[in-house]
């Protein structure tokens, strides 16, 4: 029973590569714009989830950015980066960012791996 659904796994995985790869490439490039713009970490549903809708976005709207490498997929996360850093830019706009107990607000500092 085990072996058939093992062998029916890899035909759903086949047929939905395109899903997969998408996922794939909004995890990255939503985790390095969390890098890349300062204000909270989200976790990392919310992260695809932000790299997913910045993907979109990157692919709508920087469709004429087009680097000639040999790295398949480059482009689209270049414009997944971009298009990721546009949504958390605009989310922490909207939340206005982490916040403390006492109203003033404090920063993700990304380089201390301490609080991790």
């Amino acid at each position: 029973m085990l072996h058939l659904l093992l062998f029916s796994l890899t035909g759903f995985i086949s047929q939905n590569s395109d899903i997969f790869v998408a996922i794939l490439i909004g995890l990255i490039g939503g985790y390095i714009a969390e890098f890349i713009v300062p204000g909270r970490g989200y976790g990392l549903i919310f992260t695809a989830i932000i790299g997913i809708i910045g993907g979109w976005l990157g692919q709508m709207f920087f469709a004429f950015i087009s680097v000639p490498t040999d790295i398949p997929h480059f482009n689209a996360v270049l414009r997944t980066i971009l298009g990721s850093i546009i949504v958390v830019c605009v989310f922490n706009i909207i939340t206005g960012g982490r916040k403390k107990a006492n109203g003033k607000e404090k920063e993700k500092d990304v380089y201390d791996w301490a609080n991790e």
